[in-house]
């Protein structure tokens, strides 16, 4: 009777957090009024001053206006880039570049401002100078503040969905091993294997039946004593076996007239020659042990 066998049980699916939100670094999301602001700020403390250094002709002021865009631009768009490849996994020496270039514009920005305005008024210069500056440093420091964030909730993040592959793949090994178990046990039931084979009838050997045995495979030592031909004098001759093989009641074989004449010194023949032996004198005549003599 086939036992039941157990349901194979669905993967528990656990469901990952949601994606966190990636922080976007556009000039400014949380300071758009007051980065812009400080921005304008700058640029047009740049374009009086870069102005009034080359002469302030209408020529002068189009020239400051085109290097005192480029200051703003390489700061604004230099520092977000920066952030950004940070914020993607980029290595440090990838996008500290961009930052130290966004930074130097600043720098220079802020320098010009405050040595424009300071011949003018001091109290200028500062808010001038120092408002492009900081308003710089802020949208950084934010910048760096809101990319750690998710940072640490993307590892978190991708951490827990390591954890559930790692389950969903010990499921599926269990499943799977659960799965080859029953098929195994199926297969079994229905073929159970081959029956037992019967054994095989005894063999009766009777004495007029002793068949001749098998020359035995030759030991190491004869082996090595083969090259070494017996004299003439102790080679088994067949005037010297036939008369003592005539004698026995059954008809023995090479291997039994070898053993008997090598206990009398004599060097072993070939199978083959000691068979050879009998057919000159006809067929062994029967030998029956209660009548006690051989007939002829």
């Amino acid at each position: 009777m086939e036992l039941p066998q157990p349901t194979p049980r669905a993967p528990a699916v656990r469901t990952p957090p949601p994606e966190p939100t990636k922080p976007e670094y556009s000039g400014e999301k949380a300071f758009s009024g007051v980065y812009w602001l400080v921005i304008v700020v700058g640029f047009v403390g740049q374009i009086v001053g870069f102005g009034k250094l080359f002469g302030g002709t209408l020529a002068a002021y189009l020239v400051a206006l085109i290097i005192g865009g480029a200051f703003e631009l390489v700061m604004v768009s230099f520092g977000d880039k920066a952030l950004a490849m940070r914020v993607e996994g980029y290595k440090t020496r990838q996008w500290i570049p961009f930052l130290i270039a966004s930074a130097i514009s600043a720098i220079t920005a802020a320098a010009i401002n405050l040595h424009h305005w300071s011949s003018v008024d001091i109290t200028a210069a500062a808010i001038i100078g120092g408002t492009a500056f900081f308003g710089y440093i802020g949208h950084i420091f934010s910048g760096f503040v809101a990319g750690t964030k998710y940072k640490r909730e993307r590892g978190a993040r991708d951490k827990v969905l390591l954890e559930i592959a790692d389950e969903q793949r010990r499921e599926a090994d269990a499943l799977r091993k659960q799965e080859e178990k029953r098929i195994r046990e199926t297969t079994q039931a229905a073929d159970p294997g081959p029956a037992r084979q019967s054994s095989p009838p005894p063999v009766t050997v009777t004495a007029t039946a002793r068949q001749p045995a098998r020359d035995k495979p030759r030991t190491k030592r004869q082996q090595s004593t083969s090259g070494n031909e017996p004299s003439e004098e102790r080679r088994l001759k067949k005037e010297v076996a036939l008369p003592w093989m005539l004698a026995q009641p059954e008809r023995p074989g090479p291997a039994e007239v070898n053993r008997h004449f090598e206990k009398q010194g004599y060097a072993p023949v070939n199978s083959s020659t000691i068979r050879r032996w009998w057919p000159e004198h006809g067929p062994r005549p029967e030998v029956t042990r209660d009548a006690g003599s051989a007939s002829t």
